[in-house]
């Protein structure tokens, strides 16, 4: 039986004000169920997080936890995910780096100038922003679709898990012109976050993302993020 490549989204910002939206992609390889791929690794992060101070981690949540205590958990993820019983062993479909469990993939953009542009272009306001969603989500995406694509020798499906209902509309119209794109089917579904692991991780990947472009600070979580990429 072939293996689940799961891809879990999730965004920081907004897609209908302000200067900053990234929306970040986490993807991993697993053969068991989007609710059990990753909890050890959540699970442990939630740990490491307690013990630098933080109160109560039941979920990972970026915007909850200190920049220090960010930096220290995006360091670890890969480390984790490791030991992790719910992801397989090396080697993975990336089309780099191939002994990473974990990769990301992000799109940062600037959403005033991207709804000015979009509303320019004959979009109109009240669509643009959703429209702006589309545009990332397709970028996160790309590993999918765009060369150097996946290694889809030993991979049955794509899994698309995108974090809340305001992903419900662009995931679907995302998953409808994307069909046949693929050699192996791929699926789109909107779940809750406090329980799927895999869209914690990618929260903690997109506040990082964003935080480090308007603050400067996460520098070290925002320099491993980078260092996971999926290469395009």
């Amino acid at each position: 039986m072939g293996q689940t490549v799961y891809v879990f989204i999730d965004e920081s910002g907004s897609n209908s004000q302000g200067q900053l939206y990234t929306v970040t992609g986490c993807w991993c390889v697993g053969n068991s169920n989007p609710y059990s791929v990753l909890d050890d690794t959540r699970e442990n992060l939630c740990d490491l997080a307690e013990s630098l101070g933080a109160s109560d981690v039941s979920e990972l949540k970026g915007a909850k936890l200190r920049p220090t205590t960010i930096d220290t958990l995006v360091q670890s993820v890969s480390a984790f995910a490791h030991e992790d019983d719910s992801v397989p062993s090396p080697p993975y479909p990336w089309p780099n780096g191939v002994d990473r469990p974990l990769r990301f993939s992000v799109k940062t953009m600037n959403t005033e100038l991207m709804l000015e542009t979009l509303e320019r272009q004959g979009v109109s306001k009240l669509d643009a922003p959703q429209t702006l969603q589309m545009i990332a989500l397709t970028s996160a995406l790309d590993p999918i679709y765009r060369e150097p694509r996946l290694s889809y020798d030993h991979i049955d499906d794509i899994e698309i898990y995108l974090d809340a209902d305001v992903w419900k509309t662009p995931g679907a119209v995302v998953e409808e012109i994307s069909q046949g794109s693929t050699p192996v089917n791929t699926s789109f579904e909107t779940k809750d976050s406090r329980k799927i692991p895999g869209l914690q991780l990618s929260d903690l990947a997109a506040y990082s993302v964003r935080r480090n472009a308007r603050k400067g600070d996460c520098n070290q979580a925002y320099a491993e993020i980078q260092s996971s990429l999926l290469s395009m």
